[in-house]
């Protein structure tokens, strides 16, 4: 008969709490790389994580959706906002168990930041991908030297007084320019100009010095 190998339950103790928690925090960068691949179960994947990977100690209760799940039915020893900048994802729920340690404050305050983060991420990756697909279809044309640099600059916020001083030319000339660009990327506002170009990899945030 196969011997079987009796494994001993994940508790917590004193002296291992803090480099348990901070394998659960390190596990965040793992299934970040999942999600940014699936985006749209960003949510899901991120919320049976944590409650794997602690055990059901944590629970990620989102209710920036439509279907908000049910918040937990255990006794928590604290919870925290789950955020980025003003956007408010949810709540962190830490549970009580007697027979475990407690998670540090500490720890509980980088995981939540951590989901806000991922969480913000996928929902601009959503965002983006689903403006990529809209505006993709209606490029027709590439843009001369003179119509990207104005591109670049509409880009960056600049004003059409600004962009004429700046590219030495005379305001009507720079309207013809506009209008060349517009007509090549199929769009009709300056913010659809700053979405197609960055669909189309024309205007490249990272790489933009202005404001």
């Amino acid at each position: 008969m196969q011997e079987r190998h009796y494994r001993e339950p994940f508790y917590l103790t004193a002296k291992s709490v803090e480099e348990d928690y901070e394998v659960i925090i390190g596990s965040l960068s793992t299934i970040g790389h999942q999600i940014y691949k699936k985006p749209h179960s960003a949510k899901d994947l991120l919320c049976q994580h944590l409650i794997h990977i602690s055990q059901g100690n944590i629970y990620l209760h989102i209710t920036r959706t439509a279907y908000p799940a049910p918040a937990p039915n255990f006794t928590t020893s604290f919870q925290l906002p789950v955020c980025f900048c003003e956007l408010i994802y949810g709540t962190l729920y830490i549970a009580i168990d007697p027979e475990k340690v407690t998670i540090p404050a500490k720890a509980a305050s980088r995981i939540a930041t951590i989901c806000g983060e991922l969480l913000y991420v996928c929902e601009t990756r959503i965002l983006l991908q689903k403006i990529s697909k809209l505006l993709c279809s209606h490029f027709s044309g590439e843009l001369s030297s003179r119509e990207q640099e104005v591109l670049c600059l509409l880009c960056q916020g600049k004003t059409k007084s600004e962009i004429a001083h700046l590219l030495n030319i005379a305001p009507r000339t720079l309207d013809k320019h506009k209008q060349h660009i517009y007509d090549k990327l199929g769009v009709h506002s300056e913010l659809a100009v700053l979405l197609a170009a960055y669909a189309h990899d024309l205007f490249l945030p990272l790489d933009n010095s202005g404001e």
